[in-house]
This record gives C-alpha cells, sequence and structure tokens, in this order.
C-alpha cells in the first residue's frame, strides 16, 4: 500500500445538498456526489455514495448543471476535501507513478468538469503551460509537497521563459487548503521539488481539453491525459486525441486481450483506433531511443504471451528489407517524422522479382495496418530521425526476409533489442 488514509472520513447521515458539513471532511466521492444531487435537483443525500471511477461509468449526472453552481460547490467541498482508502489505493498506487515524468490520471469527466488526480515523483515538473481561454480550476495537495510558480498576468509564454519574473507557492497536504486559478493566471508551472512523492487532485470546469505550452521554443497543445490506471476501453474517445504513455497502453493491451480471448477482427480494430487516438510525450519515448549508423535500432518496451511492444529508431536513410512478420499481425504508429512503406508480392514460383503491390509515405501520428501475410520494407527518406511504435500480435519473434530479385525468402530469428 503506497499511502495511507489519515482522516476518519466521517460523514453527516442527514447531509443536504448543496451544502457539505462543515464538521466533518470530504471524500472525492462527497464531492461527486453533491454536484450529482444538486444537478438532479434531489432534496437529500442517498445512502449508497458512488464513488468518481463508478459514477464516470454509470451516466453523466451533471449534464445539466448550472456552471456557477458547479464552482460554489467545488470551492466549498475541495477545502475540505479527503481520499478514503478505497480511493487512494485505486488512483495513487506505485503503478500509477512513472520514472519519467508525472502522470495525469483522468477519473471523471463530462459537459461541465473535469477531474484528474495527478501522482508525482521526486523532482518531476509541468512544462510552462496555461489551460487554454475560459478554464477555471482548483487543486489541492493530498500527499506531499508542491510548488506553484506564477507568473504575472501580462507575460506571454515566450516571455516568462526568458524573464523569470515569478512569485512561488509551496503547497503541502499540512495546509489542507486549494489553491484557485482562473483565465488572469497566465502561464505558470507545478511541480515536486522535494525527495518524496507528492499527489494533488484538480478540478477544471468547464473540462480540460488541452495545455498549451512551450516546448523548445515552439508552442504546442497537449490533450488531456488518460492513464493507465484508471484509463479503460470504454473511456477511449471516438474523436480527437487522448494523451497516453507506454505503460497505459500496455495495461489496455493487457485488458483487452485478456477480456476478449484472443485476435479477431474486433480487436484488430479497437486497437488500430487505440492507436490513433492515442498520443505520445516525446520526452518519455526519445529518453529510450538507441541509434546505430549502420541499420535502424529496436528497443522492446513490452512483451507479454499475446503481443510485443517495440520502440523503432530510424536514422535518415535507414531502411528495412523485404519481410513478413513470421505469422504475426502488425501495426505502425509514426511518433515523429514521416517513413515509407512499400508493400510487396511474392511471386509462387521463386527466381522471380518481388511485385510492389503499392507505397505511400505514413505521416507523424498515422497508423498503418499489416496482416499476417504482408510483406513490405519501410524507409526513412527524411534527412531527419524518425521513430516509430510497433505492435505485434503474437510477439515477433521470427520472420521471413525476402530477395526482391528472386522473391526467395530466409528465415530468421528476431532479437529483442537491436
Amino acid at each position: 500500500m503506497f499511502f495511507q488514509h489519515t482522516g476518519d472520513n466521517q460523514t453527516d447521515e442527514a447531509c443536504t445538498p448543496p451544502m457539505f458539513d462543515s464538521s466533518a471532511p470530504s471524500s472525492l466521492s462527497d464531492v461527486i456526489q453533491v454536484l450529482k444531487e444538486k444537478s438532479m435537483k434531489k432534496s437529500k443525500c442517498k445512502n449508497d455514495i458512488w464513488g468518481l471511477y463508478d459514477l464516470a461509468n454509470k451516466e453523466k449526472a451533471l449534464r445539466d448543471a448550472d456552471t456557477e453552481l458547479v464552482e460554489t460547490l467545488l470551492t466549498e467541498g475541495i477545502q475540505r476535501m479527503e481520499l478514503t482508502q478505497d480511493e487512494l489505493n485505486r488512483y495513487c498506487s506505485p503503478s500509477h507513478f512513472s520514472d519519467l515524468r508525472y502522470t495525469r490520471n483522468l477519473v471523471y469527466v463530462d459537459d461541465t468538469v473535469s477531474v484528474m488526480v495527478l501522482c508525482w515523483g521526486p523532482g518531476q515538473v509541468t512544462p510552462l503551460h496555461t489551460h487554454g481561454s475560459g478554464v477555471k480550476s482548483w487543486f489541492k495537495v493530498i500527499r506531499g509537497e508542491l510548488v506553484l510558480e506564477k507568473f504575472p498576468e501580462s507575460a506571454t509564454t515566450c516571455a516568462a521563459m526568458k524573464d523569470g519574473n515569478s512569485v512561488s507557492t509551496v503547497l503541502t497536504d499540512r495546509d489542507k487548503h486549494m489553491e484557485e486559478e482562473h483565465d488572469c493566471l497566465g502561464v505558470h508551472r507545478l511541480g515536486n521539488q522535494s525527495d518524496l512523492p507528492a499527489v494533488s487532485i484538480h478540478f477544471y470546469s468547464p473540462p480540460l481539453k488541452e495545455m498549451k505550452y512551450l516546448e523548445s521554443g515552439k508552442r504546442c497543445d497537449v490533450p488531456v491525459v488518460h492513464y493507465g490506471g484508471a484509463c479503460d476501453v470504454t473511456n477511449i474517445p471516438r474523436k480527437g486525441l487522448m494523451f497516453a504513455n507506454f505503460e497505459s497502453l500496455k495495461k489496455l493491451l493487457d485488458n483487452d486481450f485478456e477480456t476478449g480471448g484472443g485476435l479477431d477482427g474486433e480487436l484488430e480494430a479497437k486497437i488500430t483506433h487505440m492507436l490513433r487516438v492515442m498520443s505520445f510525450d516525446p520526452l518519455e519515448w526519445r529518453q529510450y531511443a538507441t541509434w546505430d549508423q549502420e541499420h535502424f535500432t529496436r528497443v522492446l518496451l513490452a512483451s507479454t504471451d499475446h503481443f510485443s511492444m517495440v520502440l523503432t529508431c530510424w536514422d535518415k536513410g535507414q531502411y528495412s528489407p523485404p519481410h513478413d512478420h513470421g505469422g504475426s499481425t502488425h501495426w505502425l504508429k509514426v511518433l515523429d517524422g514521416s517513413l515509407t512503406e512499400v508493400q510487396f508480392e511474392a511471386d509462387s514460383e521463386e527466381g522471380r522479382p518481388l511485385r510492389v503491390c503499392r507505397s505511400g509515405v505514413i505521416s507523424a501520428d498515422s497508423v498503418c495496418f499489416n496482416g499476417v501475410n504482408t510483406i513490405h520494407s519501410v524507409m526513412n527518406e527524411n534527412e531527419e530521425k524518425s521513430f516509430s511504435i510497433n505492435i505485434y500480435s503474437p510477439p515477433y519473434l521470427q520472420a521471413n526476409y525476402y530477395d526482391p530479385e528472386t522473391s526467395v525468402k530466409k528465415r530468421v530469428d528476431i532479437p529483442r533489442v537491436t
């Protein structure tokens, strides 16, 4: 168990929405429950309090809630809110933390509000960012210590990075207060500058859809993050983007294969869609990258009985010779740069050249699906490096390499990392 609950978490059985009992702490479920009760115009609390995760999977309880009412209730409830032990286990377990970056665990979202639990390892900090126009937010440190750095209202992101004219506030779980942010906050960043892990909870109204931040002088819009600990297949958006990491992708794939019983057409389509809507943090996958002057490199990210997941790093001019995947189904998503793919057909009689079926450029964020019989070659024709993530089911252990002039194939073992 990573964190222990320290409050008694007793609630008043006779509470009447929209007011909270001022003598008792609120759990995460309590806050959402009051919002739900008020939005449905009910006069008393139900005995069956729903947790956030359960509520999110049942219905959009706040579909018609008044924005000002939501803000009032959030302000009142968050000030005294504590996570129950069940909520700590569900949203802040060791699996929710990453060595590479802080994680953003989306636990509830509807048309009015979104709620995220953020898990911070030592030294992990957000980039300089804003939440976009019209978004108000509230956050509270649940465990540990965070530092909020605010820049002047008039500062743009670029100016903020250069001037360093900021005001820092240390927020801890002992303070028992919340920090409220509005448009006037402007550029800011939040981080864990301590040597211990930290946890914070964040509410956004209207729901946070993207963060606007500056990386290497370039303004970027980052979609809302789903972290693997709370992300399930039913929460994957049909449109737009979902910010993810390799660990959350692995957990989703594990869940799909375990519940589905094996790869079929439905699961193939689901994995293809999943890769299309997922956006990965360059700070994560660039740390895994390895390079070789002679050929592209492969870094094993995950391997199970059902699939393997590989990061492939392509320097300029590097390519794979014509090959199949030894009976494995294959997905390729370009993370950065672009790749050129050429697909072939082999003649039934050896001695004849491979026939080109089709060729095309796979641009950044595009996904390519290849069946078990596909023969193809992939190359980086750019002057810049390219990156791709590849999923194989079953795991990619053997392949046939083809001579393009004769169609003669040679069986080879695929190393886990090259």
